[in-house]
């Protein structure tokens, strides 16, 4: 059923590790930090409103080398991807989108709806994105620049990279 990789046979968990290798020989290692995230902003309130902060080395736990926002209609359903090598954070900066999260074994769902709440997607997740409310926006900060050839946009593709059967 799964590859073996120096005798020892795959996947194997230890210490909330989980080694596979995919198809192409790639060895795909997750471990606890390897997954999925919440993550709470500093904010600072006045009575002008509020100001939320997102700092490499502090709150955001990488450079960020990109940054995006993307805007949709209530029902609109976006992402639907993984990355090979991004990790992304996700911040809802206006509305109400819901979040599920996949990796490959397991689904997780996640609301973020204010800009102090973020969602740390690593590589290897297969994320979708429904928008709640009308011209939600989400922000979104990255590791990496954009790269074509890191999205798998096919879940059966998906599922081979982790090492998964489809």
């Amino acid at each position: 059923m799964y590859q073996q990789c120096a005798s020892v046979p795959l996947p194997v968990h230890a210490r909330g590790v989980i080694i596979n290798v995919n198809p192409s020989g790639i060895i795909v290692i997750r471990s606890q930090s390897d997954m999925v995230q919440p993550i709470h902003f500093k904010e600072h309130k006045d009575v002008n409103g509020m100001l939320c902060v997102y700092e490499c080395g502090r709150d955001v736990p990488f450079d960020i080398r990109r940054v995006f926002t993307v805007s949709a209609r209530k029902g609109d359903i976006r992402g639907a991807h993984a990355h090979k090598r991004c990790t992304q954070i996700l911040v809802c900066v206006s509305g109400k989108i819901h979040v599920t999260c996949d990796n490959g074994r397991t689904e997780s769902d996640y609301i973020l709806d204010n800009m102090v709440k973020g969602l740390l997607v690593p590589p290897g997740i297969w994320a979708t994105e429904r928008y709640v409310t009308n011209n939600a926006v989400l922000m979104v900060l990255c590791d990496l620049a954009y790269e074509t050839d890191d999205y798998i946009r096919d879940y059966n593709e998906f599922k081979a990279f982790l090492g998964l059967r489809g």
